[in-house]
């Protein structure tokens, strides 16, 4: 059986990634098919699951790649994980669902943030609408007390005026009286 990144990630519990860096660095002791060419999948034997054994094992001792490789040059390998085919499957499956599950409990949360951050913008463009509506309101009320007091000031104008006119018209009506006088 061939077995694939997804499980040999799932079957010693690492990430991706590190399937992928052991399979580069320990090439010489795994399939061929665990190094495809570029652009193709990997897929790994029983064998290599023997290999990924011992490596794991004494990663978790803390063993250097070098100490590894000894070991694995010297034809130790670990032990077939004790899981049938249709376990690892089933893992693998599990793990899967655990993701997505994961996922979907993640998008549901972005979704909420959306959809709350949707209701507070309706709110705050429901407060923009008010104000500017009150914003047209007073600048109206403005307006029209500019022509008030335009208005205001014309006759103010005007009375200052005819104010005038009539202190000038008295003035010189007294001015003619006294010279009726003086004569």
């Amino acid at each position: 059986m061939a077995y694939t990144t997804s499980d040999i990630k799932t079957i010693f519990n690492i990430a991706p990634e590190t399937v992928r860096n052991w399979a580069k660095e320990f090439e010489r002791y795994l399939s061929v098919s665990a190094n495809p060419q570029q652009g193709r999948t990997r897929l790994f034997t029983e064998d290599d699951l023997k290999v990924f054994d011992l490596v794991n094992s004494m990663r978790e001792d803390s063993k250097s790649y070098d100490e590894i490789h000894a070991t694995l040059a010297s034809g130790e390998r670990g032990s077939y994980p004790a899981l049938s085919p249709e376990d690892v499957k089933a893992l693998v499956t599990g793990e899967t669902e655990r993701q997505l599950s994961l996922e979907i409990m993640m998008l549901r949360r972005q979704l909420q943030n959306a959809n709350d951050k949707i209701v507070q913008y309706d709110s705050l463009k429901e407060e923009n609408v008010r104000l500017q509506a009150e914003k047209d309101a007073e600048k109206r009320r403005v307006d029209e007390l500019g022509k008030q007091l335009k208005d205001t000031q014309d006759k103010l104008e005007g009375l200052l005026r005819e104010v005038g006119k009539a202190y000038h018209d008295g003035y010189i009506a007294a001015l003619k009286e006294q010279l009726k006088k003086d004569e």
